[in-house]
């Protein structure tokens, strides 16, 4: 009798799957590797990702970090820069018959030590100053940029969102709407009500804040924030650099506007807390 053998993986380095990828030094030693995939990879998922990491492009890698289905992960230990000046990432995707790799990015990208030390200071006066004196914790919910597309309300010919409450994908077009919630802090700053005129509504009142960030994860517009003390949802409109270094945000000032009560963004769950949360 035959037996049924198992598909076999196939292992593909790298086919423009990641758009990018950033890493950050982290405030207690370490490093933030976040990652885009590119808008036209679809391959069924689910994706689970993995941080690797060798002591040079040619050494061996090792799994440092992982499993996450999101954006980011980070690498708790510290690599000393004395030591490791070549250091290398790269993030492994693992779908159900595919294995990706990123490409290979060095730990110190175009810092030198002096650059290194620097960011990782001032990322560690800016979480000081949220955590202790002006922020207010809340938690980060990211919009899903990828993933399985939501039959129930998107066009197959269009790619348009029909259903803007739908509760499979809650308006995003991706099933499960948005990444695992994660800690992050935010220092709300200006608020003001702002009026504007709308067909069939008429006139509507938009609560908005100016906020400060830490600049990883690297906010994207439409991504949420929840407040943990009122439970207000917040969608981030636009953020501008107020702090980076060689190209690099390191701060970021953020616009918020305050969801609608009766947003189907309410119903997204916040159980199930995100291994990338730092």
């Amino acid at each position: 009798m035959a037996r049924d053998h198992p598909t076999p993986t196939l292992i593909v380095p790298h086919m423009r799957v990641f758009d990018r990828v950033v890493l950050t030094p982290h405030m207690r030693g370490g490093t933030i590797v976040n990652w885009w995939l590119d808008d036209r990879f679809d391959t069924p998922g689910p994706y689970t990702f993995f941080l690797e990491w060798a002591e040079s492009p040619d050494a061996d890698f090792i799994e440092v970090a992982g499993p996450a289905t999101d954006g980011v992960l980070t690498d708790s230990e510290q690599r000393r820069f004395s030591k490791l000046p070549h250091s290398v990432y790269r993030v492994r995707l693992e779908t159900p018959t595919t294995t990706h790799y990123s490409d290979v990015h060095q730990v110190m990208g175009d810092w030198n030590r002096h650059d290194w030390l620097l960011g990782r200071d001032i990322i560690r006066r800016e979480y000081l100053r949220l955590v202790r004196y002006v922020g207010s914790k809340g938690l980060y919910l990211a919009r899903k940029q990828w993933g399985e597309i939501c039959d129930a309300c998107t066009d197959f010919s269009t790619g348009m969102i029909t259903n803007a409450k739908c509760a499979n994908c809650f308006g995003t077009g991706f099933v499960g709407g948005y990444h695992p919630a994660s800690v992050f802090w935010m220092g709300e700053d200006n608020y003001q009500v702002r009026a504007q005129r709308e067909d069939q509504v008429g006139v509507r009142s938009d609560q908005v804040q100016t906020a400060r960030a830490v600049a990883c994860p690297f906010l994207t517009a439409k991504d949420v924030w929840v407040h943990s003390g009122t439970g207000e949802r917040w969608s981030i409109e636009s953020k501008q650099e107020l702090a980076g270094l060689r190209g690099k945000p390191l701060v970021y000032g953020v616009e918020l506007r305050l969801v609608e009560p009766d947003s189907i963004i309410y119903d997204v769950p916040l159980t199930g807390g995100s291994s990338s949360s730092a």
